[in-house]
This record gives C-alpha cells, structure tokens and sequence, in this order.
C-alpha cells in the first residue's frame, strides 16, 4: 500500500518571531488556494486505495498563513478525498499564535 507524506511549509519562511540564529531569510509569502488545490489532489492521485495521505506544516511558523488558511485547506482535503484513503495532519509551531480559537479547531 502507497502512503503519501507532505511536508508543507504554508507561510514558507514568515515568523512571529527573530531568532538570530535563524537560517531562514528570503520569504515566498503564503501558499495560494489554488497552490493548496493542486497539492491536496496531486496526493490523493498518489496514495494506493487504503493508503494514507499525511499533511505535516512547518516554516518558518507555519500559523503565520493564519487560521482561514487551516480551516479551508481541511475543507478542500475533505472535498477532494476519496472515501478509501486515510488521512493525519502534524503541525510544527511555536505556539505564540495559538489561542482559545486554534485550540478549537485543533481539537
């Protein structure tokens, strides 16, 4: 069975944060709707029936893209999957952005 795992850096290199040990330097801004579309299909074609898709976000701090962004890329994945393929979600963050909101829709 084919998994698929993405690593997804939504807000590319943007931080809440500057850390002077930072690598990070040249921004690409937020990832588009459509870029988001095209990802999300692109890994259900990949994954085997019964396969897995994992989406993982990282950055820079990749809750820089803001919670729209979340809410309506978990809208498309859910539009987009097929009804045999599984799906997980990992968030790399630093916390700073995160209130009684994001916990919410975390949860």
């Amino acid at each position: 069975m084919k998994n698929v795992n993405l690593l997804i850096k939504p807000a590319s290199s943007l931080c809440n944060l500057r850390c002077r040990y930072c690598f990070y330097v040249k921004s690409m801004g937020v990832m588009s709707r459509e870029t988001a579309g095209a990802l999300i299909e692109a890994a259900f074609a990949a994954a085997d029936e019964h396969g897995t898709v994992s989406f993982a976000f990282q950055g820079g701090e990749p809750t820089v893209a803001g919670l729209d962004f979340f809410r309506d890329f978990v809208a498309m994945v859910s539009a987009f999957r097929p009804l045999d393929r599984q799906v997980s979600y990992a968030l790399q963050t630093n916390g700073m952005a995160l209130n009684e909101e994001w916990t919410h829709f975390l949860k």
